[in-house]
């Protein structure tokens, strides 16, 4: 087609469109005079053939203004100009046009241009996944117990081949989520008024495993621990990087299985990253363990005498049966004043290693009852002194944190040390779990009611089943 044809055609379309136009105008016009006729003939009284009067004339002179305006001339004038222009612009792009057909590499060019933005323009997105809720434990604000809530929140979905999708069937409570519901770690957490999930181990059902993990599938019993800057685990599903997850002891169940991650990762930062014991280079060690039936002591005084140390328990009168069948050699019981329970230790130091488990005895009352090299290593909760900083120096703790760790949190490669050598010890017998009492996430409040107190002996278990 040439290009005199083309400017013909368009001509006669743009003038076919505006006769159209005038033509349904002039008809509209035509059709309420009509109208406003029948009803100036009709009975319905003097008052209506006035109004319809006024409206005829109304009408009139708005059509007649109208075309009379001057800025509608304006606009008309406007666009006759811009269609010339528009058709000076297609004068310039038709020889293109005609070499399209011919010319394969800008065919294909412009048909996947054409393509790309019709898709962008018209493509409807892929269509969402209907979210599906699950039940958690969380902590809704820094007002201690009282500010625990269970929520329905929406079930976490992969988003890396080396994540893992878990189903939780127990948890355990720890001393760090006691403390955490009144403000402890929230620095850390990036949480500074709260809305954090609690919650720092799990034993669950693998469901889904991403690409690149390797040791896991589908099915496998697997068991767990975050460090205390991540999100909790009191949920009833969890996505976690798969070297966060191993497979758990098979003579051991839920409840009991609870009671070991979170506690092993504690009692091995202070065993061996701290305190420098190795499992075949120990024998003969002076250990003490202060309060060694809690839940940290009791795995500490039954590592420490498997790797043939000399073991020596601190802990209140009532559980010296429990630390005697943990393995412990000797088993003081604690009075009421520190400086009788140093003056009955005395006899059996000094001590290579001095575990701080509980709060019997602080790290400098522990000083006299060190050797000559030995050391004090904790498995409580670190002092954070995050938590008191101020709003600048909060700004700045991301970068801080991308140069030093956390106080007490391993390198997340190394999480797995711990689990894979308490699953080849429970599997043989030699480490049992010390259980307090089992729950239902209904529970929680009295379970940390009761931690506060001082009246468990070992570990406290959520198990998602009671609900």
């Amino acid at each position: 087609m040439k290009f005199e044809e083309l400017m013909f055609r368009l001509s006669q379309a743009a003038e076919y469109w505006q006769w159209r136009m005038e033509t349904m105008a002039s008809e509209a016009a035509n059709r309420i005079s009509y109208a406003i006729s029948q009803i100036e003939n009709s009975s319905a009284g003097e008052q209506y053939r006035i109004l319809a009067a006024a409206i005829r004339d109304f009408i009139l002179r708005a059509q007649h203004h109208f075309y009379q305006n001057s800025t509608v001339q304006i606009v008309t004038e406007f666009l006759h100009s811009r269609s010339h222009d528009v058709m000076m612009k297609l004068a310039w792009i038709m020889p293109i046009l005609r070499r399209l057909p011919r010319d394969k590499v800008l065919l294909t060019s412009v048909s996947l241009f054409c393509g790309f933005l019709g898709g962008r323009m018209f493509c409807v997105s892929a269509p969402k996944l209907k979210p599906t809720y699950m039940l958690s434990t969380v902590c809704g604000s820094y007002s201690g117990i009282s500010g625990i809530a269970q929520c329905r929140i929406e079930v976490p979905r992969l988003q890396s081949s080396k994540e893992v999708l878990i189903k939780v069937m127990s948890t355990s409570l720890d001393r760090t989520d006691l403390i955490s519901v009144s403000g402890w770690g929230r620095a850390e957490r990036r949480k500074m008024h709260g809305g954090f999930t609690l919650g720092r181990d799990f034993c669950g059902v693998l469901l889904d495993v991403g690409a690149n993990v390797s040791h896991l599938q589908p099915g496998d019993r697997v068991w767990g621990a975050v460090p205390y800057n991540l999100p909790g685990t009191l949920s009833e599903m969890l996505v976690l990087p798969g070297n966060f997850v191993e497979k758990m002891p098979n003579n051991l169940n839920w409840d009991g299985a609870a009671t070991v991650p979170y506690s092993s990762l504690m009692v091995w930062n202070a065993l061996v990253w701290k305190g420098r014991l190795r499992p075949e280079k120990s024998e003969g060690v002076r250990v003490l363990v202060v309060d060694g039936v809690t839940d940290t002591g009791c795995l500490a005084t039954q590592i420490c005498c498997i790797w043939s140390c000399m073991v020596t328990v601190l802990c209140p009168a009532r559980t010296v049966p429990l630390a005697h069948a943990l393995g412990a050699h000797t088993v003081i019981a604690a009075r009421d004043s520190p400086e009788d329970c140093v003056h009955d230790l005395e006899d059996t130091g000094p001590f290579d290693l001095i575990v701080l488990s509980g709060d019997l005895l602080t790290s400098t009352a522990c000083q006299p009852l060190l050797s000559e090299r030995g050391r004090i290593c904790s498995t409580l909760p670190p002092r954070l002194s995050s938590d008191g900083w101020g709003v600048l120096r909060r700004v700045f703790l991301p970068i801080w944190r991308s140069l030093l760790p956390p106080p007490s949190v391993p390198n997340h490669r190394r999480l797995s040390e711990p689990l894979r050598y308490m699953t080849s010890m429970v599997e043989c017998g030699k480490v049992q779990p010390v259980l307090d009492s089992v729950l239902s996430p209904l529970d929680i409040k009295g379970g940390l009611s009761r931690m506060a107190s001082e009246e468990t002996v070992g570990k406290s278990v959520v198990v998602f089943d009671k609900i």
